[in-house]
Formats: structure tokens, C-alpha cells, sequence
């Protein structure tokens, strides 16, 4: 019953939005930062990781009932 709700009360089409902006942003920020010395600044640029939390994400997989990393999840 709660996972009927949940599904009707998500809009996953604007989560989906929002997580593009978010790392839309932290990519930015990598490419916005000055690092102190040019090997540094050569290495975070080449690799580009960066992470987006989203809280209460693993609550939301319990609530729906999907299994945290599972393939379902990770859609």
C-alpha cells in the first residue's frame, strides 16, 4: 500500500532533472578550481570524480521496496 503511494507521490522525471543539475554543478566546480600545484590541477581534471548524495535515498529504497544497489535501484 505504501509503495503505490510512494510511486504516485514521486515525481522521478524532476529527481532525475535535479540529479543532472547537481552534477551538471559539481562538474563545473571541477573545472572552476584552482589547485596549488599544476600536477594536482592535470590529475583531478583528467579523472573528475566527484560525488552527489541524496539524502534519505536508502530510506526511500526501503519504503519502495527495492534492494539498495540492486539493478532496479540503480536505475
Amino acid at each position: 500500500a505504501v509503495e503505490a503511494f510512494l510511486h504516485e507521490a514521486i515525481d522521478f522525471e524532476e529527481f532525475d532533472e535535479r540529479i543532472a543539475y547537481g552534477t551538471r554543478f559539481l562538474e563545473n566546480v571541477v573545472t572552476m578550481s584552482d589547485f596549488p600545484v599544476p600536477e594536482i590541477e592535470q590529475k583531478v581534471r583528467d579523472m573528475r570524480k566527484i560525488g552527489l548524495g541524496i539524502m534519505g535515498l536508502a530510506q526511500l529504497y526501503v519504503q519502495l521496496g527495492v534492494r539498495y544497489g540492486s539493478e532496479s535501484g540503480n536505475e
